[in-house]
């Protein structure tokens, strides 16, 4: 299929122009970058960033363009694949947060055709539909969430949700996320009551002060989110800081699953959207990322 008019499509359909982003904290001064992305990118902060090919035969979805899911999608000896994920560079929660493409990383991409497109506030913008669900909405499904509202802007876009979950205690709500996230360790911060009550779901970075002060005015005091406290990045650190003492303050528990399980699952709940366009679509799952605890 012709990539660009299938790039139009999908950015149609998602509304990618409505997001603005900037990613200048990352792409400023990277020479590598700025030769091999499209102008739109470079310009805009969103779209496709590195266009390897005229067509597509193959889509392929993950979180983050990591070396792994590179490597994964190189295996399947496929050219011409696009590449679509929720971040436009990959992440290191317990080192210094994002990363640029490594020489490999573009080795990978243009020996085998693979264009990138992103769409990361396009994702989080709230949506729940048969098969193309938003992070938040992804997180809560998985949970079995009976949402009861959304809220939180950010970018222009409704990023997070709040409901009930099936389950009494805190101890009980971390042995059920574990359980249901597949993750063996969790951040749990215990600074409030120990009933679960109404919970809020805050995928990715969601440790932001006033996001919790947001979920507070809602009668949540149960806070999931993706990165708590482990990122080295000076920014992070300062950041997780402010958030968690007014956790304390608001006596509102924190439970942190990581990063990438509280956004993956949208990307997984949204191969049928992308098999509409009659190519084989694939979700590639990210095994280093399984690992990390931010």
């Amino acid at each position: 299929m012709n990539l660009d008019v299938l790039i139009r499509r999908i950015s149609k359909d998602f509304e990618i122009d409505k997001f603005p982003e900037d990613w200048g904290f990352i792409t400023a001064d990277d020479k590598k970058l700025k030769k091999y992305a499209t102008k739109k990118f470079l310009k805009e902060n969103r779209g496709l960033i590195l266009k390897n090919s005229d067509n597509a035969n193959r889509i392929f979805l993950a979180c983050f363009p990591s070396t792994f899911v590179l490597k994964q999608i190189a295996k399947q000896k496929t050219k011409d694949a696009l590449l679509i994920t929720h971040h436009p560079f990959d992440w290191n929660g317990t080192g210094m947060g994002f990363k640029r493409y490594s020489d490999e990383d573009y080795r990978l991409m243009r020996r085998n055709g693979i264009s990138l497109l992103f769409m990361h506030v396009p994702w989080d913008h709230v949506r729940n539909e048969p098969d193309r669900v938003s992070t938040a909405y992804g997180t809560a499904k998985k949970l079995n969430m009976k949402v009861e509202g959304e809220f939180q802007e950010y970018h222009k876009a409704t990023v997070s949700v709040y409901g009930r979950l099936p389950v009494k205690s805190v101890d009980e709500l971390v042995g059920y996320v574990k359980k249901k996230l597949g993750k063996k360790m969790l951040n749990v911060f215990k600074y409030g009551s120990d009933e679960v009550g109404l919970v809020a779901i805050v995928p990715g970075g969601g440790n932001e002060a006033e996001m919790l002060e947001e979920a507070h005015e809602l009668g949540v005091s149960t806070y999931i989110t993706g990165c708590t406290n482990r990122c080295k990045n000076v920014y992070s650190k300062n950041k997780a800081k402010k958030f968690l003492e007014k956790a304390k303050e608001l006596n509102m528990n924190v439970i942190g699953a990581s990063h990438y399980l509280t956004e993956k699952w949208a990307m997984q709940q949204s191969v049928p959207y992308f098999e509409r366009f009659g190519l084989p679509v694939k979700f590639v799952e990210d095994k280093a990322q399984l690992k990390k605890l931010d």
